[in-house]
């Protein structure tokens, strides 16, 4: 009874300039209280966080409907060159934008985030309800859907596991890294039986919060061998991640993408993308701007004051690569140890956290 309201980032930016609150379906999904079917606000969902809650929350704009204009003294100030009203556009949340900047805006793409955690996210027609809470049911800002599943043990977890390694002469983290890499690339796919299960801080998918890290199937000698197990952590990541794409799969129809755009820091490691390209047996596509969430949020406003659709503007930007493609192994041995290793992972993350 004591919530009065909520704003997501998008609904107060958008509120202070033109004076009311905000948002668009995309952001709006990620509040708990909003039907992605219906594209609204539930208020039998609002009324259980308080009676007066469902008053309280932003107008729910269409994908390139604009939230108002700045004029006057606000517009003054912030733009001095612009003599014409500026048109505010009503954002959408950091997935979503990261979709439009990918160029991910019709069914069949998908996007995968090897940052601080990991998502993987792709566009739908229709919405994606999972009873077991593994794939989020988030609308995209397109008008279409965004079924999204993330896991917490990603980038995050290979810098503890970097920091805890003994790599003589390396002491900033970039350097650490690459002499890891480099021992790593020595080690054979599957790492000859170790599986290092990432889960340092627990792990969301699956949904395990108590889980902690493991390493097993070491024998004598290995574990001194910094290459064996930087290379089961970077694969311990990756089947995790391989997982829930499995799971996003299975969940999703139609869900069956051909080819894998990367972004985030992770994505800038030719190691771990050719492992992650082995162990999902597809080519990754590198967005040429790397700041995906960045570049979709201007090509929402770009749609926003053209008036035209969010997709139609976004494929008229005729995105490049940004690199080369990864593309995944032909060699059947390598494609066998990969299935072997991850089958391990999801027995051993059942026998140990189910």
């Amino acid at each position: 009874e004591g919530v009065g309201g909520m704003l997501r980032g998008g609904a107060v930016g958008t509120g202070r300039p033109v004076g009311r609150p905000t948002t668009d379906a995309g952001d709006a999904s990620g509040t708990g209280v909003f039907d992605a079917a219906a594209r609204r606000f539930d208020p039998k969902l609002a009324d259980l966080v308080g009676e007066k809650f469902f008053g309280t929350l932003p107008r729910v704009l269409g994908p390139s409907e604009p939230a108002g204009v700045l004029h006057g003294g606000l517009r003054d100030e912030l733009f001095p060159w612009q003599a014409a009203d500026v048109v505010v556009s009503c954002g959408s949340g950091d997935n979503m934008c990261a979709a439009l900047g990918a160029g991910c805006v019709r069914p069949g793409r998908a996007v995968l985030s090897l940052g601080t955690s990991g998502t993987l996210f792709g566009v739908a027609d229709a919405p994606v309800v999972d009873p077991s809470g593994t794939v989020a049911p988030f609308c995209d800002a397109t008008g279409r859907h965004l079924p999204l599943v993330c896991t917490m043990s990603c980038a995050a977890m290979l810098d503890d596991v970097l920091a805890g390694l003994h790599l003589s002469g390396t002491d900033s983290l970039s350097a650490r890294r690459t002499a890891a890499e480099l021992a790593a690339g020595a080690v054979a796919p599957g790492c000859g039986g170790v599986n290092f299960l990432p889960y340092l801080e627990g792990e969301r998918t699956p949904n395990f919060p108590g889980a902690r890290g493991a390493l097993l199937g070491l024998a004598p000698g290995q574990l001194g061998n910094a290459g064996l197990i930087y290379r089961a952590a970077v694969e311990g990541v990756t089947y995790t991640l391989l997982d829930a794409f499995h799971k996003m799969r299975n969940v999703c129809p139609g869900f069956d993408p051909s080819e894998l755009l990367v972004v985030g820091g992770g994505s800038r490691s030719k190691f771990w993308c050719q492992i992650v390209s082995d162990s999902f047996g597809l080519p990754l596509s590198f967005p040429a701007e790397t700041e995906a969430a960045a570049l979709g949020a201007a090509f929402q406003a770009g749609a926003c004051v053209r008036g035209i659709p969010v997709e139609e503007f976004v494929e008229k930007q005729n995105l490049g690569p940004g690199r080369d493609t990864v593309f995944p192994s032909e060699d059947g041995e390598t494609k066998r140890l990969y299935q072997e290793a991850f089958e391990r992972h999801v027995k051993l993350t059942s026998a140990l956290f189910s």
